[in-house]
């Protein structure tokens, strides 16, 4: 029975060599190794090689290499604590606040990279890491209640467009509820009763 593997080679829960020993198992297989794809190979590649790949072995016919790449179409995620009491305070913020700016700022970044890598293939809405969705229209990346720090609730529209501006709501059990204005000069308003005035575009800039 002729067999396909797929593998990504930034796996890290079931990495190449995991794929190779399975594959050393089978007489008759095809061992695709993806690059710049995690663990959930499909949903991760952004160059359509595992997808056509895909095709080409359910059509019988031969399954190509993916070439290789010198950097990954996307840059590695930065590190994002689980719990808001990991995250710093943003200077000036004191208390649940100040975390909260940092976790909205986190979820951001995570939103529209998840926007990112789901426009990339032909996909305009995605969930988000712990719960909520991120939909990307004509310029602006929409979120809807996307969580990526336990516990803080993102909804608003951020514009993609050059001086656009985010229009935030904040909510969960552990934020300091409340609504941000975020622009290139300016983040305002208030989390937890507390008015937010930061010069610049505060915790995204």
């Amino acid at each position: 029975m002729p067999t396909l593997i797929v593998t990504g080679r930034e796996d890290l829960r079931t990495p190449v060599e995991d794929a190779r020993r399975t594959a050393a198992d089978y007489p008759n297989v095809r061992l695709l190794n993806v690059p710049g794809a995690g663990h959930s190979v499909l949903s991760s590649d952004l160059s359509g090689c595992a997808a056509r790949g895909l095709a080409a072995f359910l059509a019988g016919t031969t399954v190509a290499a993916c070439p290789r790449r010198d950097r990954p179409l996307l840059d590695p995620a930065p590190f994002i604590p689980a719990s808001i009491c990991a995250l710093p305070r943003v200077p000036g913020v004191p208390g649940v606040a100040g975390r909260t700016l940092t976790a909205v700022a986190a979820t951001v970044v995570d939103a529209t990279r998840q926007a990112a890598r789901a426009a990339a293939v032909d996909q305009r809405r995605t969930g988000g890491l712990r719960r909520g969705t991120v939909s990307t229209s004509r310029g602006a990346v929409t979120l809807r209640g996307y969580e990526t720090v336990r516990g803080v609730r993102v909804t608003g529209t951020v514009s993609t467009r050059r001086g656009g501006r985010a229009q935030l709501t904040v909510s969960g059990p552990s934020a300091a509820a409340g609504t941000l204005t975020i622009t290139s000069t300016r983040t305002t308003g208030t989390l937890g009763g507390q008015r937010i005035s930061l010069r610049g575009s505060g915790p995204l800039g």
